[in-house]
């Protein structure tokens, strides 16, 4: 919801610049999502795992998630 009122605010901003007025959230869509998963790296480490006979699994504890969207409004004229 964050990021739909950012959205509106940047909205309503060019709006009154034109002496206009917002009237709706005509769409809102995802055009691109990217992420970037943890990259396990140590090999000292990944060497002893293969060596285990029961490797504990390793869980990422941080993924960076990038998105494109695009928000369109309707306008009101005045």
């Amino acid at each position: 919801m964050q990021t739909k009122k950012q959205a509106y605010r940047k909205a309503e901003a060019i709006a009154n610049s034109a002496g206009e007025t917002v009237e709706a959230v005509h769409s809102i869509r995802e055009e691109k999502t990217d992420y970037t998963p943890y990259r396990f790296q140590n090999s000292m480490l990944q060497r002893e795992m293969a060596l285990s006979a029961s490797p504990t699994p390793i869980s990422p504890d941080e993924v960076t998630v990038r998105a494109t969207v695009i928000a369109e409004f309707s306008l009101k004229i005045k």
